[in-house]
C-alpha cells in the first residue's frame, strides 16, 4: 500500500481520481527540446487519500516515481515539482514550472 497521504483541505473533486497521464515539450533551452511524461493515481486507501507520481524529464533520463504527500483542495491538487493539476469544465489539466499553458491530461483505464 501507500506509504505517504495527502492533506486533504477538500475531498477531491471525483474526476480527480483514478489515472491520468499526459505528455508535452518543454522549449526552456530550444536547443534541447525536453520530452516529458506526467502520469498519477489518485486513490482512496483507509479513509484517506493517496498519489502515486510518476514523471520523466530530460528525454526520459531523469525520473520520480513515488507516493507523496500531495494538499488536495476540491478541483486542485497541489505538490511538489511545482506541479498542479486541476479539474477545468470536464476536463483535467496539469501545469508546472517552464510552461506556458496547462497541458490536458488523458484517462488510462485501469
Amino acid at each position: 500500500g501507500p506509504d505517504a497521504f495527502c492533506e486533504v483541505i477538500q475531498k477531491p473533486a471525483p474526476l480527480l481520481m483514478g489515472t491520468w497521464e499526459g505528455r508535452y515539450t518543454r522549449s526552456a533551452d530550444m536547443a534541447d527540446l525536453d520530452k516529458n511524461y506526467v502520469k498519477y493515481r489518485l486513490i482512496e486507501y483507509d479513509d484517506q487519500y493517496a498519489l502515486y507520481f510518476y514523471r520523466t524529464w530530460h528525454s526520459g533520463q531523469k525520473r520520480a516515481k513515488e507516493w507523496k504527500k500531495w494538499a488536495i483542495n476540491g478541483q486542485e491538487i497541489s505538490g511538489s515539482y511545482g506541479v498542479k493539476i486541476f479539474v477545468q469544465g470536464n476536463a483535467v489539466y496539469f501545469i508546472m514550472r517552464g510552461l506556458e499553458q496547462p497541458v490536458r491530461m488523458s484517462r488510462v483505464e485501469e
